[in-house]
């Protein structure tokens, strides 16, 4: 169990780089829509805004289309982690190992020296 929560970890760890900067430039395009949609909704039965403010209604949904898209995001790139991981993996084992700037000391014996 313990070796699953480390993995999902790993996972989560790698699929969080990255998100929030997405999430940042991408909000007005995936997340503006859904949350302006629901609070328009809601607010419709009151048939005021959500706050009774149209700056604090633009930042709540402003808000909460950041969290919406960096949520998508980040579900996204959790399913995606296990398979990035493993590629990862894969290639650091099939890299060619570096070159040393200087040989390593070889260690020499008498025995060595007089055979």
């Amino acid at each position: 169990m313990g070796e699953t929560i480390r993995f999902w970890r790993r996972c989560a760890a790698h699929a969080l780089k990255g998100t929030v900067a997405f999430a940042n430039n991408w909000s007005w395009f995936f997340g503006v829509p859904p949350v302006a949609a629901m609070l328009q909704f809601i607010a419709s039965g009151s048939g005021a805004s959500m706050t009774g403010s149209a700056y604090l209604d633009a930042l709540v949904t402003g808000f909460f289309a950041f969290v919406v898209t960096w949520f998508a995001i980040f579900a996204i790139r959790l399913i995606k982690a296990p398979a990035d991981l493993y590629k990862l993996a894969g290639a650091e084992i099939t890299s060619e190992p570096t070159k040393l700037a200087r040989p390593l000391p070889i260690s020499l014996s008498v025995e060595s020296v007089g055979s």
